[in-house]
Order: structure tokens, then sequence, then C-alpha cells
């Protein structure tokens, strides 16, 4: 029973904070509900990955005075909270605070996520599978969620104060879920700090540089994609049918697929050998697809970067732990890692700007 009352907690709180990864969806609509130029498009992702950095820095010392589960319940209490104030700010067309909040959400995101990440391994030490999939398979749920909804909804025409509702109710749905799923947890669990260790200590881990260089690389191309997926996508609707737009929330079966099988992957052909396999097939797809720009060959990039995504973030947690010298700096080295993957989606942001602007005009 301790066992599913943590995984349905983990998942709860990483639905919740993986709806950062469905930004795209009201990115698309802020050039007109705001008024502002095209690079705004991008700018609540990106900000959010700033504040992801952020949150990935102090998540250690949260987890190490509060404990893993109440470092997750905070992570996404900050989350609902910032997503609350973003649909306060934006009901009174405040840009800039509108803006600034989602730094304080990408914080959270950060704690939950390496929150989530310790809780899970300390209670599902002896199931590798669990441990490497509840990520890829929250945050992939949250975005093909949102993703039906905003197939069925159409935010398309909607004005600023709607979506300002839905972010204000967005937001107190994630903090009260947070509140309600810390109370699942045992008594015992809940009360237990983690020891993280110091930057003295931690700071000799062997490959700890390389491996927050594989994450950058790894998760670069899945945050570009979800820096802004719906104002990408709609460019091949102006030249295809719609079919690639409701192909969207059966893609991030590709996300969840990549958590899942990379353990087997893994364990058959090694780890630096299905690193390298998946970039070499990725960057053969964006060749192809910088010269023929066919929408099934797009779909199938998206799959291919999907997959990569989900398989970066079931590796390297483990790859990690397996090269610390004493288990208790895992959350402080990992916690350090993560910090590349809010660079990544700051890159992303950057990449979808530069392509914007050679291709695509919002």
């Amino acid at each position: 029973m301790r066992r599913i009352t943590v995984a349905l907690s983990s998942f709860t709180n990483l639905f919740s904070v993986g709806t950062v990864y469905a930004f795209f969806i009201l990115q698309a609509q802020i050039p007109r509900i705001l008024n502002v130029s095209g690079p705004w498009t991008f700018a609540p992702f990106g900000v959010a990955c700033t504040g992801l950095c952020l949150g990935a820095f102090i998540s250690s010392s949260i987890i190490s005075n509060f404990g893993a589960p109440r470092a997750a319940t905070i992570g996404t209490i900050v989350w609902g909270a910032s997503l609350a104030l973003a649909g306060y700010f934006l009901a009174r067309n405040t840009i800039v605070a509108f803006f600034a909040s989602f730094i304080i959400g990408g914080i959270g995101v950060g704690i939950t996520y390496l929150a989530v990440v310790v809780m899970v391994g300390q209670v599902f030490p002896d199931r590798k599978l669990v441990r490497s999939a509840i990520g890829p398979i929250s945050f992939s749920t949250a975005v093909a969620t949102y993703l039906i909804l905003n197939m069925h909804l159409s935010f398309d025409g909607v004005d600023a104060v709607y979506f300002a509702n839905i972010l204000a109710v967005g937001g107190m749905t994630f903090l009260m879920v947070a509140l309600v799923t810390l109370r699942m947890i045992p008594r015992n669990m809940r009360n237990s700090p983690v020891a993280t260790g110091s930057n003295d200590e931690v700071q000799d881990v062997p490959g700890q540089k390389f491996l927050s260089t594989l994450l950058f690389f790894n998760a670069l191309p899945g945050m570009t994609v979800f820096a802004a997926l719906q104002p990408a996508i709609s460019w091949y609707e102006q030249t295809s049918s719609r079919e690639l737009v409701h192909f969207l929330p059966w893609s991030m079966i590709a996300l969840a697929s990549g958590g899942i099988f990379a353990p087997t992957l893994s364990a058959r052909i090694g780890p630096r050998m299905t690193f390298t396999a998946l970039f070499v097939f990725r960057g053969l797809l964006f060749l192809t697809l910088s010269e023929l720009e066919e929408p099934q060959l797009a779909a199938l990039a998206l799959l291919a970067v999907l997959f990569a995504h989900g398989v970066g973030f079931s590796l390297l947690p483990g790859l990690l732990a397996a090269r610390c010298k004493n288990t208790t700096h895992f959350s402080y080295c990992y916690g350090r890692v993560l910090i590349f993957w809010g660079l990544a989606g700051v890159g992303g942001m950057y990449v979808q700007h530069l392509l914007c602007s050679l291709k695509w005009k919002p």
C-alpha cells in the first residue's frame, strides 16, 4: 500500500508540474491576446526554464531540510501559485508581471522533479522500470491531456480574461492536489529528511560534467519542440491537412515509451551506444526534414525527438547514481545536473525564435 500511494503521489505531482511542457498551447495565442510582437511568443517557456535552473540549484537543500515528499509538495504549490498569479496579472494586462510569474513557477518545477526522483528511488530501489518511467509518463500524460482539451475547447479567438481564468483555476487545482497527495504519504516518510552532502564532498564525482553536457544536448531537441510545438505545427497546417495537429496527443506516447524502454535499450546495447544512436538518428531526420519539409517526415522526427527525450531522463539518474561515491549525495549531484535541463529549455526558446524568424511568422 505504501508503494501505491507513493507512486500515485509522484505521478500526480509530476503531472501537475509537467504542464510546463504544454505552455505552447498558451504561447500560440500570446501575440493576439497581449498584442505583442512575435519574439514574446516563446517567453513563458523560456522564462519558466530559467526558473527551473534556480529550482534545480536549490532543490537538494530543500529536500535535505524537509524530506522528499514535502519538497515535492512545496514545488507543486509554488508551481500552482505561479499559474494563479500569472492569471491575475494577465487579466489586468500587466505583461511584465505576467511573464515574471513563470520564473517562480519554474523554480517549483525544478524542486518537484528532483524530489520525486529521490522519493521514488527510496521506495522502489528494486524496480528500475518504475524509477525510469515515472517522469516521462507523467509529463507525457500532462501534455496529451492539454492537447486534447485544446482540440475540443478551441482556444482560438478567446480573450485574455478567458485565459486568465484558466490559469487561475488550474493553478489553484494544482495547489490543492499537492496538499492532498502529501496527506497520502505515510507520516514516517514525510518526516524523514535526506542527507545531501556539501559542495566540497561531491564536487569530484566522476563524470558529473560529462553527464550535465549529455543531458543538455540530449534534452535540447525536445525542449526546442516543447518551446513552441503548437505554433510550429501551424506552419505545416498551411501546407497540408490538419492531420498532424490531431496526431499530436498520440505522439506523447513516444515520450512515455522512451522512459519505459530505456532500461531495455541500455541493457542490450549499453548507454553510450543508446545515446549515440539516438543522436545520429535525430540528426539524419533533421537534415532530411530541412530539405523535404514533408508533414509525415515531421511527424517521424517529432516521435524520434520525444522518444530520445524520455530515454535521457530515464537513464541519466541511474548513470549518475552509479558514479556517486555516496548515495546520500545523489540529490545534490543530480540537482546540479538538472540545471542543464533548464538551460536546454532556454536554448530551445532561442532556437525556436531563430526558426521563427527564418520561416514562420506567428
